[in-house]
């Protein structure tokens, strides 16, 4: 089965996220929309090989999980703290 979200390129839509092993008492609201300049991935690498690197980068490495499938997508935390 695919996700038809996916396919279709139906943006923005929202995640909710909780983390309890950080002790986190409330769901995280993130909105991910379309990003013009391509998302993290793109900004991050100079070449095909070095896209999708997030280590050693100020990335939260959700977003960067976010992007594996959802390429070139902003990820707004709405106000919440992005967790490094």
């Amino acid at each position: 089965m695919q996700d038809r979200r996916a396919l279709s390129g139906s943006l923005p839509f929202d995640l909710m996220y909780y983390d309890e092993l950080a002790n986190q008492d409330d769901l995280i609201h993130l909105s991910v929309t379309h990003d013009p300049q391509g998302g993290w991935t793109r900004r991050v690498g100079d070449s095909f090989g070095d896209r999708g690197k997030c280590e050693g980068q100020n990335i939260p490495p959700l977003e960067c999980v976010i992007e594996t499938r959802w390429p070139g997508v902003k990820v707004s935390w709405n106000g919440s703290d992005p967790i490094l």
